[in-house]
């Protein structure tokens, strides 16, 4: 399970444990809570009506980047940590994405790509499909 802590000026929150973190544009969402825990709004994370200076998850983590049309997800990790700095999100130490707020999109450090939705689950990712040779079909 994840648990996101929040720091702001009215001190440190967390979530409630959960299945899965999602950042939908500047929308920050947790499978435990029934609305947003955050969202960005002029140039700043905004947690019940205040600016969160840091959000944070710790753990095994792995991020799941999709695009929002038929393209299959992205999965990247595992990273020791996610956490939030503006509009950038780390995993670990590595810049993963950058938040286009005009767009609502995520763009991915590394390649530039495009992602509408980044979701965030406790694990590892999943493998990577094999390659069958291919005089052995389905085998």
């Amino acid at each position: 399970m994840l648990i996101v802590k929040i720091r702001s000026s009215a001190g440190v929150t967390h979530t409630q444990p959960a299945q899965w973190i999602e950042f939908r544009g500047g929308v920050l969402l947790v499978s435990s809570e029934e609305s947003p825990i955050a969202t960005y709004e002029r140039g700043s994370w905004i947690h019940q009506g205040r600016r969160a200076v840091h959000i944070e998850c710790r753990g095994v983590l792995s991020i799941s980047l999709e695009s929002g049309n038929s393209s299959p997800a992205t999965s990247l990790g595992p990273f020791p940590s996610i956490h939030l700095s503006d509009q950038y999100l780390f995993g670990g130490r590595a810049r993963i994405a950058k938040l286009s707020p005009e767009s609502g999109q995520w763009t991915r450090s590394r390649t530039g790509e495009l992602w509408h939705l980044l979701r965030i689950v406790p694990g590892l990712p999943p493998p990577l499909p094999l390659a069958l040779p291919a005089d052995q079909p389905g085998r």
